[in-house]
């Protein structure tokens, strides 16, 4: 199986995390949050605030590239 993504933009407090996760288990897939970053920042070195921006601003030239 590819290995496939779905990331969904959101703000505080608007539910994105309780979406995410529900459709996650609809589709039978895992389910990433904080636990991307932490094991992403333990795997590099890097400090979880670098990774946090280092994955944000990828999913952001991702999502530029679709548009």
């Amino acid at each position: 199986m590819k290995n496939r993504v779905i990331t969904i933009s959101r703000e505080f407090g608007s539910g994105g995390r309780s979406v995410g996760k529900a459709l996650a288990k609809r589709l039978g897939w895992k389910y990433y949050d904080k636990e991307l970053v932490k094991a992403v920042a333990e795997k590099t070195g890097m400090s979880k605030k670098d990774t946090e921006a280092v994955i944000a601003a990828t999913l952001g030239t991702i999502t530029a590239a679709l548009h």
